[in-house]
């Protein structure tokens, strides 16, 4: 034998071991390359499941926001409501001060202008700017106990 056949048939039978070994151990190397593929996409649904885990707790925290901020918007509402109603109750009072004053600077007016029409009058009765009536009296201790009575509640 020659030195060229017998590398040749050295290369050769090298050739033929390497392709039957491949073809034997195939399915164990596709094994192999796909349990990494697996352990990939095990990996990528690991960080997807975090990931979801993440946003959720961030979703319940923003619900219990937006509830805990319903309840002080509620509150807020009652209260204005609340005060809305105050106000009408103290515009109600105040238009019937109004006309109880208005009443009395009128009759004042009134009797001031009858009694005497001369102003240095000496037996004017009353004197000029003390003219009282009685009802005045009677409403402005009427408006005084009622007042009081309201800012005791």
């Amino acid at each position: 034998m020659n030195w060229i056949e017998l590398i040749g048939l050295l290369l050769g039978g090298t050739s033929i071991v390497s392709v039957i070994g491949a073809i034997i151990y195939f399915k164990p190397r596709m094994k192999t390359e796909n349990l990494s593929a697996k352990d990939k996409d095990i990996e990528v649904s690991k960080n997807a499941m975090a990931l979801v885990v993440t946003l959720e707790e961030r979703l319940n925290a923003k619900a219990e926001m937006i509830t805990r901020l319903e309840g002080i918007a509620n509150e807020n509402n009652t209260k204005i409501r609340e005060q809305g109603y105050l106000i009408q109750q103290h515009e109600r009072r105040l238009k019937g001060m109004q006309g109880a004053i208005n009443s009395e600077i009128s009759k004042k007016k009134y009797a001031e202008r009858l009694i005497c029409f001369n102003e240095k009058c000496p037996i004017r009765e009353p004197s000029l700017g003390t003219f009282k009536s009685k009802t005045c009296d009677e409403c402005k201790d009427k408006i005084v106990h009622h007042e009081q009575e309201n800012t005791s509640q």
